[in-house]
């Protein structure tokens, strides 16, 4: 799916448009009157491309009188969801899915760039302590493993992490010189772990937790998809020691431990039942045999 390619389309937009449509359709043509304020600084044609975009994600469906409306079953969820009004929470959680379930591109090097899958399985291999400027620059200096592959200017970049924050990939920073963009999966974690609990979720096995996070989550670290693309892009990710999980999953699990959302059972040994966790702040190895998620 383009991202980069059409950066004045963005989450914060087709959310607005998901809202009204929700309890009633609308003409493509009228619905930036319709939606002012919210849209008196954006072109016509910029607004349409949203609209577009939610066409091209299913969100929404045109009539043959050009009338806008959301897909029957995402009303029916939504509705369900969202007694008291949609919530972005509940939107983004949607929006993320439908982001994730989008054909993979080939990875050939031809096209505009701006595809957000690919960039997403580099990104989600690299450290959670690693910052990259809104730009795509590290420590001031172009990523030449991914610029030009896949994000090729500036403003391809600022498109891609503006999705990855929204749909729970990112999160940033701010500093004296500006923002800097994190790998970070707790949310979408957690709402995995929750989806699987209460109660106590192995981490291996065909249903346990990593199993399951590769399944929903196609460019999470040591999936297929993910090893695909470091072949492409020629990276090696792999420690000095074999593990099950990198440190962007392992930061995730720790900072629901934290705030209470689970309890991790760490285990003593590497035995085959556990799954080894690669930790971010020292590359030590970490052995887990379960995570217990609470009861909301």
């Amino acid at each position: 799916m383009k991202i980069g390619s059409k950066p004045h389309v963005q989450p914060s937009v087709i959310f607005v448009i998901t809202k009204y449509l929700l309890y009633q359709n609308a003409p493509l043509q009228r619905l930036p009157e319709i939606l002012q304020p919210y849209t008196e600084k954006r072109s016509e044609k910029d607004f349409t491309d949203n609209v577009r975009f939610g066409l091209e994600l299913k969100l929404f469906k045109q009539n043959t009188k050009d009338e806008i409306s959301l897909e029957s079953k995402l009303k029916e969820e939504l509705l369900l969801q969202s007694d008291t009004g949609l919530s972005q929470k509940v939107f983004l959680k949607i929006l993320r899915n439908k982001v994730l379930k989008t054909p993979k591109p080939k990875l050939d090097g031809k096209g505009e760039g701006g595809d957000f899958l690919p960039v997403l399985a580099w990104w989600l291999g690299l450290s959670p302590q690693l910052g990259v400027e809104g730009t795509g620059k590290l420590n001031g200096v172009r990523i030449s493993e991914i610029d030009t592959v896949f994000l090729q200017q500036g403003t391809q970049w600022n498109a891609w992490f503006t999705w990855a924050k929204a749909l729970g990939f990112a999160s940033s920073k701010s500093y004296k010189s500006g923002s800097l963009y994190f790998p970070d999966m707790t949310t979408p974690i957690e709402e995995i772990l929750v989806q699987m609990g209460p109660g106590k979720v192995q981490m291996k096995g065909e249903s346990g937790f990593l199993e399951t996070l590769r399944k929903e989550i196609p460019g999470v670290d040591h999936s297929p998809y993910a090893k695909k693309v470091e072949k492409y892009l020629g990276v090696a990710r792999e420690a000095k020691a074999v593990h099950d999980a990198g440190p962007v999953i392992y930061e995730a699990l720790y900072r629901l431990a934290k705030l209470n959302r689970i309890k991790i059972t760490k285990a003593k040994d590497n035995a085959s039942k556990n799954a080894i966790f690669l930790s971010p702040y020292s590359d030590e190895l970490v052995p887990i045999a379960e995570v217990v998620v609470e009861e909301k």
